[in-house]
């Protein structure tokens, strides 16, 4: 099994629903890409209002409806707000979507986070949460890869999957590196000779996982970045999907 763990619909407002790119299903068709982890994140508002997460998680529960057993739903939260805790176990109890996504409402040290993930916790699903280590400098609420291996920590129980490898790879490896329950994704656009083996030589194939970031990446550049990478046909197997498949239980 082919997994995909980071997908997301284009933008889209209150008005209009998302929904995902026809190619991204015709890419994945011809990838042999068996799944899609789908996280709507609404209008690509940075700090968005409660109404408008509820609202990207009802256009995902959409989307999984519509295409099936193709598509795996993560609910999207912004965790300033305390009613995402519950919307967090209605999607996952109502909508049975099987995961969280967090981006950049809070820097992952926030304690206004730390229900959310509690919660995710309790319901035993892991947690994909945006990290980025920009030269140029973050966003105000963007998490840095040390900020999400500090999360991790203090919840040991919770699987985080820092996507983007932390934006600057080798920072991200390295804050992963001592904590057991935070993976990587492979994640964005960054295509560097070396990525996906150092991940593999450092934290273990065991914890890497496939994303693509599409529909603002292209997935079959995202896609051969790892299948096209220097490691073992077991690791590879791994990273595309059986790690995922394990974690989610599919």
């Amino acid at each position: 099994m082919t997994i995909d763990c980071h997908v997301h619909p284009a933008a889209a407002g209150l008005d209009a629903p998302a929904d995902l790119d026809p190619r991204i299903l015709e890419d994945a068709e011809r990838l042999g890409i068996d799944k899609l982890i789908v996280s709507s994140i609404g209008s690509w508002n940075y700090e968005p209002p409660h109404g408008e997460c509820v609202k990207a998680n009802r256009d995902t529960a959409a989307i999984m409806k519509r295409c099936g057993e193709r598509i795996v739903g993560f609910c999207y939260v912004n965790p300033t707000f305390p009613e995402a805790v519950e919307e967090l176990e209605r999607c996952v109890g109502d909508f049975g979507m099987r995961g969280l996504k967090l981006w950049v409402s809070n820097v992952a040290t926030d304690p206004r986070v730390f229900p959310v993930v509690e919660k995710a916790s309790q319901l035993c699903i892991p947690v994909l949460m945006h990290a980025w280590h920009k030269t140029t400098g973050n966003l105000p609420n963007e998490s840095r890869p040390a900020q999400v291996a500090e999360l991790a920590q203090r919840f040991p129980s919770v699987v985080f999957i820092m996507a983007h490898m932390g934006g600057q790879w080798q920072r991200g490896i390295k804050a992963a590196r001592r904590v057991p329950n935070l993976w990587v994704d492979t994640s964005g656009s960054i295509v560097e000779l070396g990525m996906i083996e150092e991940a593999v030589e450092k934290l273990g194939p065991e914890r890497v996982a496939f994303g693509s970031d599409a529909s603002g990446v292209d997935l079959p550049v995202a896609f051969w970045k790892v299948a096209g990478a220097d490691v073992s046909p077991e690791a590879k197997r791994l990273i595309l999907g059986e790690n995922m498949r394990r974690l989610l239980g599919l």
